[in-house]
């Protein structure tokens, strides 16, 4: 998932180079659906927020997607305009996902019809026209992808660890997502001790508190459940 060896041929040097192919070619067709500017209201809290995070004005709406903005405002840093750094974060988590994905794949079939797979998803017309929006689905579906191939494909406790912080870092994205985390934690955690199964919750626990410690630092428990309340009540 980190090493630039999507093949898994014999020759490394081989596998490099036509990895770099397959990354540049991801990056073509990211460029080629890159939008000239955001798409729809939510990206323009999501903007407003990496401006300026205020739960309570709606920047950005519940469940206030804290890492993203927090990235967001990251990238900002060198990108001037707040809804192009989170539309280059989209893009460059969805060049990014052909590793994890081939990984997790792989468990399932051979090395080259997982990398088939991963190209022809990440070239499905949604996957594909979202990949560089500044919307939270791309970045997390990434990081839900690699804590599946470190939980099932790295059962060690390094493989362990590492995939809770991707789940961690992709309920912080998109908390909705936390549906999708918590069937593959139960069957991540069934054959573990206790000892083992703190190993794999711990990380998670830890950037939970921290985002939530984050959002009380910027208003109180009434202001975020008065802020739910408004919002629900313009969808609901």
């Amino acid at each position: 998932m980190f090493e630039p060896h999507l093949f898994g041929w014999d020759s490394p040097t081989r596998d490099i180079a036509a990895t770099v192919g397959v990354v540049v070619f991801l990056i073509a067709t990211r460029w080629l659906a890159f939008p000239a500017s955001i798409w729809e209201q939510d990206e323009a809290y999501f903007a407003t927020a990496v401006l300026a995070f205020d739960p309570t004005a709606n920047h950005p709406h519940p469940p206030w997607f804290p890492l993203w903005i927090g990235l967001g405002k990251l990238v900002h840093g060198f990108v001037g305009d707040p809804g192009r750094a989170l539309q280059l974060l989209g893009a460059a988590l969805s060049v990014w996902m052909v590793f994890p994905l081939t990984s997790l794949w792989s468990l399932m079939m051979d090395r080259t019809h997982a990398l088939l797979a991963t190209l022809v998803f990440l070239h499905l017309p949604g996957i594909w026209l979202l990949s560089g929006s500044g919307f939270t689905e791309t970045a997390a579906t990434s990081l839900l992808v690699c804590a599946g191939a470190f939980w099932f494909g790295r059962p060690a406790d390094r493989g362990l660890i590492a995939g809770s912080i991707a789940a961690g870092c992709c309920v912080l994205i998109r908390p909705h997502f936390l549906v999708a985390v918590l069937p593959m934690l139960v069957v991540a955690l069934r054959p573990l001790s206790w000892r083992r199964t703190a190993t794999v919750i711990g990380p998670a626990a830890i950037l939970g508190g921290a985002a939530a410690a984050w959002l009380l630092a910027t208003a109180g428990v009434p202001e975020l459940i008065e802020a739910v309340r408004a919002h629900g009540s313009l969808h609901f």
